[in-house]
């Protein structure tokens, strides 16, 4: 008997706490993945927006801002899905033509084919171009977009960004 009551052994109540103990780490480890798991789409978002937006607005400043004049009569401007033609000095750029279509910014230089200008991972909502003109002054271009992923809630602040430009042609 001395025997049996010197080895130490484990009662019911210590064996549910350590069952307890080990849920609960393991709740915190498994939230905790969960967690790092949706920052990392978040960012992977955040980073396919603001890629897209870059590339875009650095095609369309330059190509303004290189234009030596707009074609009012094939442009739409004030509409969710406008369209910009630009007339280039460089024959072979000319015309340059912005426009919308199925949710894609695409630019058309000459006769070459039209370049997506978006990825198929991003949907342009609007692409709203102004022109604004006044006397003595060169003509300037304004864009409003929204970009937003596809696949995610649009009210969710990481999967829509949005561009406002102003471009002035240099004549």
């Amino acid at each position: 008997m001395k025997f049996l009551k010197s080895r130490p052994a484990s009662t019911l109540i210590e064996i549910v706490i350590y069952f307890v103990l080990l849920a609960v780490g393991l709740f915190v480890a498994m939230n905790f993945a969960i967690t790092i798991g949706d920052l990392y789409g978040q960012s992977s978002n955040h980073n396919e927006l603001q890629s897209n937006a870059d590339l875009l607005e650095n095609r369309f400043s330059y190509a303004v801002q290189t234009a030596t004049s707009v074609t009012a009569g094939s442009s739409s401007f004030g509409v969710d899905s406008g369209r910009l033609t630009l007339v280039m000095s460089d024959a072979s750029k000319s015309p340059t033509v912005f426009y919308l279509q199925n949710g894609v910014v695409y630019m058309q230089q000459g006769v070459a084919a039209a370049v997506a200008l978006t990825s198929p991972a991003v949907q342009v909502d609007y692409f709203r171009l102004t022109q604004i003109t006044a006397t003595k002054a060169p003509a300037q271009i304004q864009l409003d977009a929204q970009l937003s992923v596809l696949g995610v809630d649009r009210d969710a602040m990481d999967g829509t960004t949005s561009i406002h430009l102003t471009v002035t042609l240099r004549q």
